[in-house]
C-alpha cells in the first residue's frame, strides 16, 4: 500500500511539473498577442557623406541632422537629438598653424556641411550645432585632435617632435579636443 502511495505521488508530482513546463511556455504567449517578439521598433543607423544627405522631415517641417563618424545622428523624429540644430550660430574665432602655416579652412569646407560653415574673415567659424566639440568642427575639414597629436588628413602633428600648443581664449590647454566652444571663444593651435 505504501508502495503504491508513493507511486502514484511520483506520477502527481511528474505531471505537475510537466504542467508547469507547458503553462510557463503559453502564457507569455497569451500576454504577448501574436506580436512578433523579434520585431523591435527603432531605426537603422544612417550612412552620411554630409550633414545635408541626414535630412529629416518631422510633422513636414524639414530637420537638420548632424552627419559625424559617416553616421547619421538622428535617423528618426521620436529620437532625441544630441546635437540640436541652432539657427542663430555661435561665433568663434579658430587659427590651425602648422610649421608657421595657417590651415586652409576655405578649401577643406564643404557647402553640404550644416552645422559648422566659415564666417566672413578667414578664422571666423559659425556653429549651429549645440554640444558640437572642437573635434566635432574639426571633423568637417578632415581634421583631428588628441592630447598630443594634431592629426591633418592623413599625417600625424605629435608633441614631441615639436612643440603643439593649444590656447583658448589665451589661456594653454591639454585636452581641447573634447573642449565645447562658447561664443567670442578664441582658440589657437600651434605646431611648430
Amino acid at each position: 500500500m505504501k508502495r503504491k502511495h508513493k507511486e502514484n505521488l511520483k506520477k502527481w508530482g511528474v505531471l505537475t511539473l510537466m504542467f508547469l513546463t507547458v503553462l510557463g511556455f503559453t502564457v507569455p504567449g497569451f500576454i504577448q498577442g501574436n506580436e512578433d517578439p523579434s520585431a523591435t521598433n527603432y531605426a537603422e543607423p544612417t550612412l552620411c557623406t554630409d550633414d545635408s544627405s541626414c535630412y529629416l522631415l518631422c510633422d513636414d517641417k524639414p530637420v537638420h541632422v548632424l552627419c559625424s563618424q559617416n553616421l547619421c545622428q538622428r535617423v528618426s523624429c521620436d529620437q532625441q537629438a544630441y546635437f540640436e540644430y541652432l539657427p542663430t550660430p555661435i561665433s568663434i574665432l579658430l587659427d590651425v598653424q602648422v610649421d608657421d602655416s595657417s590651415i586652409d579652412f576655405k578649401s577643406r569646407s564643404n557647402s553640404k556641411d550644416l552645422f559648422v560653415r566659415l564666417g566672413n574673415t578667414k578664422d571666423t567659424f559659425l556653429i549651429h550645432g549645440s554640444r558640437m566639440s572642437i573635434n566635432h568642427i574639426f571633423e568637417k575639414f578632415n581634421l583631428g585632435l588628441t592630447e598630443t597629436c594634431l592629426l591633418v588628413d592623413q599625417n600625424q602633428y605629435c608633441h614631441g617632435e615639436k612643440e603643439l600648443d593649444v590656447f583658448i581664449n589665451g589661456n594653454q590647454t591639454v585636452s581641447a579636443g573634447f573642449y565645447v566652444p562658447k561664443s567670442n571663444d578664441v582658440i589657437k593651435i600651434v605646431y611648430g
